[in-house]
């Protein structure tokens, strides 16, 4: 209390940038935002399931082609997994990159 009224709290909540999604969190839930890609080289299929149009299935569909054919170099390489066509592509390709393998 000051001078015999009583001051409110004032909250104030200061953002954190984003950051890129890294290896070590690569198991997370949330959805990507539009400054953050998804490294299809080290997510885990818990996080491509979060892209639009990629559910489990698929998710398990990039793990196995990843497993069989290696890293990914190319995004556009997308196109070869089963159940990915051009319309899916069309919604990932600004989502995710490739870097290196783990």
């Amino acid at each position: 209390m000051t001078n015999g009224r009583q001051d409110a709290g004032i909250i104030i909540t200061v953002p954190t940038p984003v950051a890129t999604i890294t290896s070590s969190e690569a198991g997370g839930t949330a959805a990507p935002s539009s400054e953050q890609l998804i490294d299809l080289n080290r997510a885990s299929a818990r996080l491509l399931a979060t892209l639009p149009g990629i559910g489990e299935v698929k998710a398990q569909a990039i793990m196995a082609s990843r497993e069989q054919s290696g890293p990914f170099s190319r995004v556009d390489e997308l196109l070869n997994v089963p159940g990915i066509g051009p319309v899916t592509y069309g919604r990932l390709r600004d989502l995710v990159t490739v870097g290196e393998s783990p």
